[in-house]
């Protein structure tokens, strides 16, 4: 069976976040290139309190972290291939002035990726790796640094592997890995009529009042009303929130969304 080919995985296999912190609780302990690393931490700081608004471009990118432009460029499609980045619009080139504009998300599942353990601060040897977390191991070049078991830093010669990423990217595996879109979503509340008085706090399923003249506030109402949301959707709230429509006009539109995606 073929496998088919594509550039960044789908938004069903991605989480938005609501927290900037989530993610980097989460990336902080992916084994990647050092570069890799580097250029995704810094990235992130260029990010508001929901993980959006990610622009600074390549060259401002080298400036911070002293990495080359194939560095750069490779370290954000590394990330956008492992699901912790998407990319929300092109720009055209690093000569243009327009920088791609980026959104931090998570992978919904984290069996695909090499990771370092939480609790003791260690990194996986390479064969106590799941069979496609190994593939992946190889495909980011750190597959030689884990083999040498125990994946110490200052073994010789960890850091001359390098990735093959771009040219190179599919995520048959992922679609393998990810439940079909929505399915994992826990919110039941169907309690989402629309009201136009948007200076009142309103009270959630959890009884948390909202503030509905504060974007954040509105934000995580969506969020707590319809559960967890992809990259897509979290794109589809940020404008609508923006345009001023209410955050329980969005929760239907979402909803109606889901029940009928091809609509």
């Amino acid at each position: 069976m073929s496998e088919p080919q594509q550039q960044d995985p789908p938004a069903s296999a991605l989480y938005a976040i609501r927290y900037s912190y989530d993610w980097l609780r989460t990336w902080r302990y992916v084994v990647v290139q050092p570069s890799v690393k580097h250029v995704g931490l810094a990235a992130a700081t260029f990010s508001n309190k929901r993980g959006l608004q990610v622009f600074p471009g390549v060259k401002r990118l080298m400036a911070i972290t002293g990495h080359s432009k194939p560095s750069v460029i490779d370290a954000l499609a590394t990330m956008r291939y492992l699901g912790f980045l998407w990319r929300r619009s092109c720009g055209q080139g690093s000569e243009s002035g327009q920088a791609d504009e980026y959104q931090l998300c998570l992978p919904r599942t984290q069996d695909h990726l090499p990771m370092i353990d939480a609790k003791s601060g260690k990194e996986p040897a390479l064969h106590s790796l799941p069979p496609i977390a190994q593939q992946i191991a190889i495909r980011l070049g750190v597959a030689a640094r884990l083999a040498k078991r125990g994946g110490q830093m200052t073994q010789p010669g960890w850091s001359t592997e390098t990735t093959t990423l771009v040219g190179s990217v599919n995520h048959w595996w992922l679609s393998q890995l990810t439940p079909p879109t929505h399915l994992t979503y826990g919110s039941t509340n169907t309690d989402h009529h629309h009201s136009d008085r948007h200076d009142r706090p309103d009270a959630g399923a959890s009884g948390r009042k909202y503030d509905f003249n504060d974007e954040d506030d509105c934000y995580d109402y969506v969020c707590d009303h319809v559960g967890d949301i992809d990259p897509m959707e979290s794109s589809t709230v940020d404008g609508m929130l923006s345009g001023g429509v209410h955050p329980k006009a969005i929760v239907n539109t979402i909803l109606a969304v889901r029940r009928n995606p091809a609509a």
